[in-house]
């Protein structure tokens, strides 16, 4: 609330009648008995440290009169109460997913696979989810089929996008999904939350009117440095991703190919060579192939043995084994 909106609520306030408190008959007549007729008077004397020279007027019905000024959200003084905000956690929350932006944007500037799972995860965090909807062309000329699985193991609400038509356009997902959008505020006024998965300018008009005509609390997921900063300004939060801790799925699949290949065609795999030879040979980087392997063997998954060198007998080496009993698949 600016100012001038403080002194309008407060002066609508200061004129109430005391009947209008629902505070018990007992303190009504005691307020009437001192001739205090409206919750502007009740104001004036606190600040004046009078209120409880009233006569017959006791602390129990102090508290009493306190309480009925807390719910109108000021104390006893006519200052305003900080409201504690609703915790996300409880929001009822539905979310949409622009998986074209989320792919496309991922591959091109992080070299990365979406990481449903990780995300799925944080969205949790952020409120009761009603619905997750998942649009994009997953056609079978698309890219995306192959991240059809991946999806179907956090939600079957996916819309498949695909113009069909003469005048096929490219932002066709953007057009259904906001489409989709807008319909699902109207048929449930219960949404609290809505969770955009998007880094398109295209839906800042949806994010404004949500916010400010519908009352929504909208929050912003984007693949970083190719989300609108508009859009992520008007948003009430905004993760960006991939997160900073996100498992590398790309690595450690790249890792466990390699590792096989090795293995069976007797191979003596160290820790640097895999880590070069898996980030030369699936494009990957290297610090990420690191990364990955080294959290690979802090979870006991892969270990290392001593062997001799089958090329120099007398160099001992620290050789990379794979529990492949632990491993689901390659």
């Amino acid at each position: 609330m600016n100012s001038k909106e403080e002194r309008d609520f407060l002066e609508a306030l200061a004129g109430r009648p005391v009947e209008q408190l629902g505070l018990e008959a007992e303190v009504l007549t005691i307020l009437r008995s001192a001739r205090i007729k409206t919750v502007g008077e009740i104001i004036e004397l606190e600040r004046n440290h009078r209120l409880l020279r009233v006569r017959n007027l006791g602390k129990k019905h102090y508290v009493a009169i306190q309480e009925a000024f807390s719910k109108l959200g000021i104390a006893l003084d006519g200052t305003l109460l900080e409201r504690e905000p609703k915790q996300p956690e409880g929001l009822k929350t539905v979310a949409f997913v622009d998986f074209e932006h989320w792919y496309v944007a991922l591959r091109k500037i992080h070299n990365r696979r979406p990481n449903v799972q990780t995300w799925f995860d944080d969205l949790r965090t952020r409120g009761r989810l009603l619905d997750v909807a998942f649009f994009g062309n997953f056609s079978d000329d698309g890219a995306m089929r192959d991240e059809l699985n991946q999806i179907r193991r956090f939600s079957n609400h996916i819309v498949e996008t695909k113009d069909i038509g003469p005048h096929a356009k490219e932002n066709f997902t953007d057009f259904i999904m906001l489409d989709n959008i807008y319909q699902k505020v109207i048929s449930s006024p219960e949404i609290e939350q809505i969770v955009l998965f998007t880094g398109d300018s295209d839906f800042c008009s949806v994010a404004s009117y949500l916010h400010n005509f519908c009352g929504k609390v909208v929050g912003v997921y984007g693949v970083d440095n190719a989300i609108s900063s508009q859009l992520e300004a008007i948003s009430d939060w905004c993760v960006r991703i991939p997160f900073s801790d996100e498992p590398y799925e790309e690595c450690r699949s790249a890792i466990l190919k390699n590792l096989h290949y090795a293995e069976t065609h007797t191979k003596s795999p160290t820790f640097r060579t895999t880590v070069r030879m898996v980030a030369d040979r699936y494009a990957l980087p290297e610090d990420a192939v690191e990364a990955e392997l080294r959290l690979m063997m802090d979870e006991g998954l892969v270990y290392t043995v001593p062997e001799r060198s089958r090329r120099n007998y007398t160099l001992l080496l620290n050789v990379l084994h794979v529990k492949w009993d632990q491993v689901e698949e390659l």
